[in-house]
């Protein structure tokens, strides 16, 4: 008990009080705001997209992508080599937000796994039992054992709905709700743990002396997959949303972030204008910010890190005065993107 609470309280590190997604080891972040683009610096390329764009949790339309059972989102390694995460330094954060399809649910085969995201060694899964009213939610990772030569596997789970008893209070178990589901891993406590978390917070870990610490991908076979995979016959039917993969463990405060971000307000503020230009830049005096659309919510950091300027802009351009603020590098941050300014 010692050991699990102290894997548990390790996730809670720190808190970050300013509500936005972080940033750090960022490698993958699909927010589907209008697309299917990565907002991470990666900007990964998608190798087979079936899925389609749907209203997300607030209402607003294509902004969540909904998939039928047999559609799947898929990036391979070869082409995307930023999603080895866990590969170098041992640590991984993967996370979605996700509303199931209730009939689809309901009609689903006793003794059934089924694929939300996974990443090649990682993934999170929906698990249908023996019992028809009993709903698991499955976080794992599989792992080449240097000393041994076998597969390791190291794997986590948390009841999501059990009918018989009554819903977890946690769990939104109505149809028209969302959940974020999140798995971090860390091969770097000695033995190797993983933890499992619903909406932001800690259900379940598990401790193992069976995986090697790095990940070792096999990056012809493997690939980062979102919906139905090829490695489980069954596929996903619902919404997906907000998928994160961060090459390190994640606190605790940034994995209610990803859960509770905007989640009042509503997304649109985050997935604002899609291709953002900065000019003249460097600029002496204005800054002028251009998008094909609304810019909707700007912030900008000045050279020591404040925020010297935050507005919801309802144009397509702004004009920023830099004469008053010493030269250096400032950061102008458009829904979930940062871009770099410089001011001579």
């Amino acid at each position: 008990m010692k050991k699990l609470s102290f894997v548990l309280l390790s996730f809670a590190f720190s808190f970050h009080s300013i509500a936005q997604i972080p940033f750090s080891d960022l490698v993958l972040g699909l927010q589907f705001g209008g697309n299917f683009n990565d907002i991470s610096a990666t900007q990964a390329v998608i190798s087979e997209n079936t899925a389609s764009l749907s209203t997300d949790r607030n209402g607003i339309e294509n902004n969540a992508a909904t998939f039928n059972e047999n559609q799947k989102i898929n990036f391979e390694f070869i082409n995307n080599a930023s999603l080895l995460a866990g590969a170098e330094n041992a640590q991984i954060t993967l996370s979605c937000r996700v509303q199931l399809d209730s009939a689809w649910l309901n009609n689903l085969a006793l003794n059934t796994d089924i694929n939300l995201v996974n990443n090649g060694k990682n993934y999170l899964r929906i698990s249908k039992g023996n019992l028809n009213n009993v709903l698991v939610l499955k976080s794992g990772v599989f792992n080449n054992n240097a000393n041994s030569g076998t597969n390791g596997f190291l794997e986590t789970s948390v009841i999501l709905r059990n009918t018989a008893n009554g819903n977890l209070p946690d769990w939104n178990a109505g149809a028209a709700d969302w959940n974020t589901f999140t798995l971090s891993y860390d091969g770097n406590f000695g033995e190797p743990v993983i933890g499992l978390f619903v909406n932001g917070i800690a259900k379940a870990s598990n401790v193992g002396t069976y995986l090697t610490t790095n990940l070792n991908y096999n990056v012809t076979l493997e690939k980062f997959e979102i919906g139905s995979s090829n490695f489980l016959n069954q596929g996903f039917k619902g919404k997906i949303d907000d998928i994160y993969l961060y090459n390190r463990s994640i606190t605790l405060g940034e994995i209610l972030t990803l859960d509770t971000v905007n989640a009042s307000t509503g997304v649109n503020e985050i997935k604002s204008a899609e291709v953002v230009k900065l000019f003249p830049n460097p600029a002496r005096e204005i800054l002028q910010i251009s998008a094909d659309k609304n810019l909707g919510e700007i912030e900008i950091y000045g050279c020591a890190g404040n925020l010297i300027f935050k507005q919801i802009v309802n144009t397509p351009q702004l004009s920023f005065n830099l004469s008053a603020y010493p030269n250096g590098i400032y950061f102008v941050k458009v829904g979930a993107r940062y871009y770099k300014a410089v001011k001579f």
